[in-house]
């Protein structure tokens, strides 16, 4: 009976704590400027990223209006395009070149939150670090090469979202964000911007 007594207690406790939890998932797209620059038949050209699959992992703990917490992301950079290659003997090759990244961004989110109703907007800023996999491949009719590395960066941002709670622990959620990324030894440039849009599910402990 006593340590009935003692859990009841503790549950008591913390719920409220625990009440204050929440996490979710969320799948989209990211717009990026993502680019190469590369030679051409003697024709310097820019290729650059369009619409990429962008997904996000995040807990919460919402402190009256604001929330505080840590996300981890997945982001995929793939460009492919007709490359002029030099080599031996100052002899070129047209190769197909293909240049991938898997981004794994993690961060710290601090927001400001505005409750009415079943809704909850909220907006706010987020910084941490991104880890890169890159991957080089070129490949012609006289070239065979590819690379890879693993590369670390900086990566800080805004976001804008909002939540409609259908009932007292669940909602769906549409978030907006802008991600600025600074990536030494990566496949592609190593400064460039992210837009993901996604949509998603939160969980309210």
């Amino acid at each position: 009976m006593k340590h009935l007594l003692t859990l009841l207690v503790a549950i008591f406790l913390v719920s409220p704590i625990f009440a204050q939890f929440e996490i979710g998932i969320n799948g989209g797209l990211a717009i990026t400027n993502a680019s190469i620059s590369y030679d051409y038949n003697n024709n310097t050209q820019t290729k650059t990223s369009g619409y990429r699959p962008a997904f996000v992992a995040e807990g919460m703990y919402n402190l009256k209006h604001w929330r505080f917490g840590l996300a981890i992301a997945y982001q995929k950079e793939k460009l492919t395009y007709q490359n002029t290659l030099w080599i031996v003997n100052n002899t070129s090759a047209i190769a197909t070149s293909t240049r991938s990244e898997d981004l794994v961004p993690a961060y710290l989110l601090i927001s400001r939150s505005f409750d009415f109703r079943n809704f909850q907007a909220y907006c706010g800023i987020s910084f941490g670090a991104i880890k890169v996999n890159s991957s080089i491949t070129d490949v012609g009719k006289e070239v065979d090469f590819s690379y890879v590395n693993q590369s670390y960066g900086l990566i800080c941002g805004a976001d804008a979202g909002i939540t409609y709670f259908i009932s007292s622990n669940w909602g769906v959620n549409m978030e907006a964000a802008i991600n600025d990324m600074n990536i030494e030894g990566t496949a592609l440039e190593n400064e460039r911007m992210s837009y993901p849009v996604t949509l998603g599910v939160r969980y309210k402990f």
